[in-house]
Order: structure tokens, then sequence, then C-alpha cells
């Protein structure tokens, strides 16, 4: 993932409400197909991205983030000066084909980060599993063990269904 996409993805999101959201947004904007190219290993609360980590506390170090902590959640908007490098970068041929890249997962990034965040955790989880098993059925079992969750409650049924309708 590059500097100029995440700063493309919270510059669309207006602002990301934690930590959290943001690692499972792009993970599931990435298993959407997105051309995102993070890498995830399974972590307590889901897909997790080291890269991501580090590229979000480096440009938070840049002044390209701002990173707001209320109580133990971190929230996240780009910064002045990233906004204008953004516009100006987007201002060139190589700039408008990367914006229309992101640009046409506007749709999903607004449906996502409006989503429960549970479920959203869930949601990245089934979609996990599903990637390595390639059956519906046992990514929802294996996120149910994983999670502790059982696996005909309401938030693994809305987990499930965002999972099929981003990954299918």
């Amino acid at each position: 993932m590059t500097k100029y996409q995440l700063a493309k993805i919270i510059a669309l999101a207006g602002r990301v409400e934690g930590r959290k959201r943001l690692q499972k947004t792009v993970y599931l904007l990435q298993v959407a197909g997105g051309d995102l190219d993070v890498d995830f290993i399974l972590h307590l609360y889901g897909p997790y991205s080291h890269d991501l980590a580090y590229l979000v506390d480096c440009m938070v170090g840049q002044e390209l983030l701002v990173e707001q902590a209320t109580g133990v959640q971190f929230n996240y908007r780009l910064s002045k000066g990233a906004k204008t490098e953004l516009e100006q970068f987007e201002a060139t041929p190589k700039g408008k084909a990367a914006s229309k890249k992101l640009s046409a997962q506007k749709g999903l990034l607004a449906r996502l980060l409006k989503t429960e965040l549970l479920t959203l955790e869930l949601a990245s989880t089934v979609a996990f599993f599903f990637k390595q098993s390639g059956d519906w059925r046992r990514a929802v079992e294996d996120t149910s063990a994983f999670k502790n969750v059982r696996a005909d409650s309401p938030p693994m049924k809305n987990a499930h269904e965002l999972a099929v309708s981003i990954v299918s």
C-alpha cells in the first residue's frame, strides 16, 4: 500500500474512527478487488497488517495524517498539507488514474465506515477464513470458534452477509 492510497482512502472517508476500523476497512477493500497490496495476518481482532500500522505511524510522524486520541481510540484525518499534495498529485495523469481506481470503491468505503464495529470485525474474519478455505460454511464456523461467537447469532449472520456481498 502506498502513502497515496492510504491518504486517498482517508480523504474519501473524511475521517476514520479507530485503528481497528481502519485495519478491517482496508482489508475488506482489498478483498473486494482493491489494488492495495497489503499483507494481513490473523490477529486477535481479525485480519491485521503490520505494514499498514507502520504506514499510518509514518504518515502521522510526517504530519500527513492527523491522529486524534479520544479515550482508547485513535481517529484519523488528512492534514491540510496532505490535502494539498493529494490535489496536486491528482491533477497529473498518473494521479488521475490512481484516483479513479480508489474512487470506484467510495460506495463500499462509506458502507464499511457505517457498519457496526463488531460486524466489521467478524466480517473481515469470515472473509479471511473464506480466502483460505473457499467454503463459506467453514469460514463462518472457523470465525465462530476463533471469536467465540455463535454461528447463528445476529452479529455473525450480519457479518456473513457483509462478507459474501464483498467477496462474491
